[in-house]
């Protein structure tokens, strides 16, 4: 059994490859005279390509090339795939030394960084309204079926306007990537990836071995990583409570992380400090706010102050900006990209049920997208992408504590393929790219040292411990508001006084 459904897999493969292979036409690179890059000018060009082997329509997708500043260390460019699904791929945060030592290579993602742009403002402004209603939970099944249908109108929208909405997704862009190499005459490139841009890294390599030179993989995202679940989550809260435990301050403040914070969101009054809670809302955030070393002291203050009646800090947390709301988020693009991972939705749904109770946050994403707004889209049947070993030199960096993509999964799905290559977790980081800020000076010698020359060690130690003592507490925000409608409301008093 086992045999034909590994058969099955290599024939569903070949068959996906060979459609995108189909669809796949040279790239035509116009050059660009003004764009705008950071964090200096680029060259750019206009890559022009077919949307799929369905399509006549094209697409077009900005690329830019920055010439390294000193130094070059490897002679093929390192070209950026960011996170999202839903993000720009261009203008990449890249430290200094990246810039220094190597050409760097940016190639848009189509949907995105060009034209056509699978925005969805409907959806968008159905985020803002719903963040607004106190009568119903942000997660509410009435809640997610109103934004759903939003997603279904602007599919429906899409495909009237001729766009084929299936084809704008990891395999794609793969194609956009290779297409825009030869375009360019580049016999190699080195890839480096962050969430779910590991993803389209590793199918890359895949499925164009012998391209890549260097990969280095950061907060890797095996198949299936596009639904957070929630006993990796719950797991990786154990480990955050286990590190709180040995630091004095943290172990003081929140003493049983995992229990105290379960407590609080099961008696959240109705309203604290003028404001309506909404649990589902402050377990999004809190989910989301868990991604990064700097933010994650925040959110055990907010619930260290809960835990005593304090709720400023969560209060604060409910009206962070929600990153669905912005324009800087194209929807399309999350559509058709995650829909890779829509294959379990049955299994995903059960889950889900099943850890409402016994997780501390559940998982308040897939609830929102796996379990929620998905299922208003149409998306093409993917077949398992069928691993290999590579012996492309193959970094990846994971950590200690990662929410959205926990180092276990690496371990299991993608570590067995690297034989190449090694796996490094950075104590004290969070999701990427805390590995660069945790890793300091010694972690960017040993990335720079791997680029260069393809070697990877994991005998050597990375990262400091976490700095629990918050930089900035969320609780100033709603005292700062509060400190301002009091001053205001006093000068209107006195005015009104004076006046009479």
């Amino acid at each position: 059994m086992k045999t034909n459904q590994f058969v099955l897999s290599i024939v569903i493969l070949i068959a996906v490859a060979a459609g995108s292979l189909a669809q796949a036409s040279e790239a035509q690179l116009t050059a660009i005279d003004h764009c705008k890059s950071k964090p200096k000018h680029a060259l750019c060009y206009d890559a022009t390509l077919a949307e799929s082997a369905n399509s006549d329509r094209p697409v077009t997708i900005r690329v830019q090339h920055w010439p390294a500043s000193g130094e070059r260390l490897n002679p093929y460019p390192i070209v950026w795939l960011m996170g999202g699904p839903g993000m720009s791929n261009l203008n990449p945060p890249l430290p200094d030394w990246v810039w220094e030592h190597f050409d760097v290579l940016t190639i848009g993602y189509r949907g995105i960084d060009g034209t056509p742009r699978l925005d969805c403002p409907t959806l968008r402004k159905q985020f803002k309204l719903e963040g607004k209603n106190n009568k119903e939970d942000f997660l509410a099944q009435t809640t997610l079926d109103r934004l759903t249908a939003e997603v279904r109108v602007c599919q429906q929208q899409w495909e009237a306007d001729g766009v084929d909405t299936q084809a704008y997704g990891i395999y794609e862009v793969v194609e956009d990537i290779d297409q825009v190499r030869k375009a360019l005459g580049l016999a190699k490139i080195n890839l480096l990836s962050v969430s779910y841009g590991t993803r389209i890294a590793w199918y890359f390599d895949q499925l164009k071995p012998g391209v890549v030179d260097r990969n280095l993989i950061m907060s890797a995202n095996p198949d299936g990583g596009f639904f957070f679940d929630p006993t990796y989550t719950d797991a990786q809260l154990t480990v955050l409570e286990q590190q709180c435990n040995a630091d004095t301050d943290c172990a003081q403040n929140l003493p049983n992380l995992k229990s105290t914070m379960a407590d609080v969101l099961a008696n959240l009054p109705e309203k604290a400090w003028g404001a309506h809670l909404d649990a589902d809302q402050i377990r999004l955030i809190t989910f989301m706010m868990l991604y990064s070393r700097n933010s994650m002291p925040m959110v055990i203050d907010a619930y260290s102050k809960a835990a005593q009646g304090n709720y400023s800090g969560l209060v604060a947390m409910q009206k962070f900006p929600n990153p669905f709301k912005s324009e800087d988020w194209v929807w399309g693009t999350f559509f058709s990209a995650g829909a890779i991972d829509l294959n379990g939705l049955g299994e995903v749904e059960q889950t889900l049920a099943r850890t409402a109770d016994s997780t501390v946050l559940n998982a308040p994403l897939s609830e929102l997208l796996y379990n929620g707004i998905t299922k208003g889209w149409q998306a093409r049947a993917y077949g398992p992408l069928a691993n290999r070993p590579t012996q492309t030199p193959t970094l990846i960096l994971g950590s200690d504590v990662d929410v959205a993509t926990p180092v276990e999964r690496i371990e299991q799905f993608w570590m067995p393929y690297v034989t190449n290559g090694a796996l490094i977790k950075v104590a004290g980081a969070g999701h990427a790219p805390d590995h660069i800020l945790a890793g300091g000076p010694a972690l960017e010698a040993h990335l720079m040292h791997f680029l260069a020359t393809g070697e990877a060690t994991t005998d050597q130690q990375f990262g400091t411990p976490f700095d629990f003592k918050p930089g900035f507490s969320l609780s100033w925000v709603t005292y700062g508001f509060w400190s301002l409608v009091a001053g205001i409301s006093a000068g209107l008093i006195v005015t009104a006084f004076v006046l009479l």
